[in-house]
């Protein structure tokens, strides 16, 4: 694999924790949110617009009982709850919304962690 000065940094945290500490965390969300767009205008999948054409959520199904949800409850209460929108844009943005702050959430948990 990768040398032990590859995977630290010099204080004896890991370079992510470190890069972040460096950057800040709003920095570091920025950046990925940026990577994510652009991965997304290349082509890349995402599973936020397949599950509204394939559960057909503008109809605004109850998941687990009008149709089966693979994902945990919670996701199917955001997922219920971002379907209330009858067009994909503003499903895709809410739902983005939500990923986003969900991402900030956990940064900070992990910025407070250190």
């Amino acid at each position: 694999m990768f040398p032990a000065p590859l995977l630290r940094a010099p204080r004896g945290r890991p370079r992510l924790i470190a890069m972040i500490a460096r950057w800040g965390s709003a920095r570091v969300t920025l950046l990925m949110l940026l990577l994510g767009l652009v991965l997304r205008i290349r082509g890349a999948y995402s599973d936020i617009t397949q599950l509204y054409f394939r559960d057909a959520l503008w109809r605004h199904p109850l998941p687990y009982v009008d149709y089966p949800l693979e994902y945990p409850v919670l996701v199917g209460g955001l997922v219920w709850l971002a379907g209330s929108f009858r067009h994909v844009v503003p499903y895709f943005c809410v739902t983005a919304a939500l990923l986003i702050g969900a991402g900030l959430l956990m940064v900070r948990k992990c910025q407070n962690a250190v």
